[in-house]
C-alpha cells in the first residue's frame, strides 16, 4: 500500500502540466549533492504513517508524503541589476510551482493511480529555506501532502 501510493504521486506529478517541467523520483531521504541541483530535483519520500480504528471492522490509514524541490538559482545577465532580476524571475517560477502542486493535491483529491488515498491536507515548511538561498544559491522548499486510506476487514 505505502509503495503504491508513493508511486501514485510520483506519476501524478509527472504527468501533470506544470509551469517548470519536473521529473519526480521516489526516494527514502528528501535529500541530494548540491552539484545535482544545477536542475529541478523533485523527491517523493514517506514522512509518517498513522492508523486509526474507525469502527469494529476498519481502520483508517493516515499517511503524510514529503515532497522536496530543490535548484540552484544564481541570475545571469550583464549587470547586477539584470542577474537580480534574472534570480528574481527564477524564484518566481519556483514559488509558483509549489503553489500548483499544492493546488494539485487539494480539496480531498483522489489519486488516479491510487484512489483508495484522499488527500487530507497539504503544507509547505519551509515555503523556502532563506539560509539555503542566502548562502547557498539554493532553492529548497518542503511540502507535507496527509492522505486517508480507508482499509476494511480488519477483525
Amino acid at each position: 500500500m505505502l509503495i503504491d501510493l508513493l508511486e501514485a504521486v510520483v506519476h501524478e506529478l509527472n504527468q501533470a502540466e506544470l509551469v517548470v517541467a519536473v521529473k519526480v523520483q521516489r526516494a527514502y531521504l528528501p535529500r541530494w549533492k548540491l552539484q545535482e541541483s544545477s536542475q529541478l530535483q523533485v523527491r517523493v519520500c514517506l514522512k509518517e504513517i498513522a492508523q486509526e480504528p474507525v469502527d469494529r471492522g476498519s481502520s483508517e490509514i493516515r499517511v503524510d508524503v514529503w515532497i522536496a524541490l530543490a535548484r540552484h538559482v544564481r541570475g545571469e545577465g550583464e549587470t547586477e541589476d539584470l542577474k537580480a532580476a534574472d534570480r528574481r524571475d527564477q524564484l518566481d517560477r519556483l514559488v509558483y510551482l509549489v503553489e500548483q502542486i499544492m493546488d494539485h493535491f487539494a480539496n480531498g483529491r483522489r489519486l488516479e493511480a491510487y484512489d483508495a488515498a484522499a488527500c487530507v491536507g497539504v503544507t509547505v515548511e519551509p515555503a523556502y529555506d532563506p539560509e539555503q538561498l542566502d548562502g547557498k544559491d539554493l532553492f529548497f522548499a518542503l511540502m507535507t501532502v496527509g492522505f486517508i486510506v480507508h482499509q476494511g476487514d480488519l477483525a
